[in-house]
C-alpha cells in the first residue's frame, strides 16, 4: 500500500511553513523566499515609476492650465487684478 514511500501518519504543518517547505507530494504547492522577494522589488519598483509618472502628469496639467488662464486673462481683459 505505501510502496511509494509515502508516510503512515499524518502531521500538521502551519501554513506558512508549509508554503515555504522544501517538502513536495500531491497538492502542495511551495515556493521559495528569493522568488517572493524579487517579484515584491518588482511591485515597488512598477509602484514607484507609476506615482512619478503621475506627479509628472499633474505638473504639466497644471502648467497647461496656467497658460490657457494666462492667455484668457490677457485676451479678454479677464478677471486678472
Amino acid at each position: 500500500m505505501f510502496k511509494t514511500g509515502a508516510k503512515k501518519t499524518l502531521e500538521a504543518e502551519p501554513i506558512t511553513e508549509a508554503y515555504f517547505s522544501k517538502s513536495w507530494g500531491a497538492g502542495i504547492k511551495t515556493n521559495s523566499k528569493i522568488r517572493i522577494k524579487v517579484l515584491l522589488a518588482i511591485v515597488l519598483l512598477i509602484l514607484l515609476l507609476s506615482i512619478v509618472n503621475y506627479v509628472n502628469y499633474c505638473v504639466i496639467n497644471l502648467a497647461f492650465i496656467r497658460c490657457e488662464l494666462c492667455k484668457f486673462n490677457h485676451c479678454t481683459g479677464g478677471f486678472s487684478q
